[in-house]
């Protein structure tokens, strides 16, 4: 019986530790923020929506590394403004885990902080930070010469 206790304990251990949360730092990553992103859909909401941007709908977010940023659709909306990388605590965990602010320069209003669920070489995902959450899926736009 001993064994199993020791096992069973060993076991809650290797799951606890491998299921901890390690956001991804995007200061520190080696797939910086920093380029052109382009809105590929959007999920969440009470009612669980999905929505696949069309072409003709296109929105861009551009992050540059002096930490500006410009954000523009294809229906001419046109926004910069300011952008920073915060360590603060959100709706998905008690701990400091990073989220991005926007002081945006043009009208409309500012758009609320986002929580960064993933960044990677290819793809990143924002997320609202309040319980009916929505989720924002871009991928990073990579120019081919012609």
């Amino acid at each position: 019986m001993k064994k199993i206790v020791k096992l069973f304990a060993i076991l809650l251990i290797i799951i606890s530790v491998s299921c901890k949360k390690n956001p991804t730092n995007p200061n520190t990553s080696d797939c910086k923020i920093y380029g052109n992103w382009n809105l590929e859909y959007i999920h969440g909401g009470i009612a669980n929506i999905y929505r696949k941007i069309p072409q003709n709908e296109s929105e861009v977010i551009n992050f540059y590394p002096n930490g500006d940023y410009m954000s523009y659709t294809n229906s001419g909306n046109n926004f910069t403004g300011k952008f920073e990388i915060l360590k603060q605590k959100t709706i998905f965990d008690d701990s400091l885990i990073d989220v991005i602010t926007f002081n945006q320069l043009t009208l409309p209003a500012t758009p609320m902080p986002k929580v960064i669920i993933k960044l990677s070489c290819d793809s990143l995902i924002l997320s609202d930070n309040y319980v009916d959450n929505f989720y924002y899926v871009y991928s990073r736009i990579i120019y081919k010469p012609d």
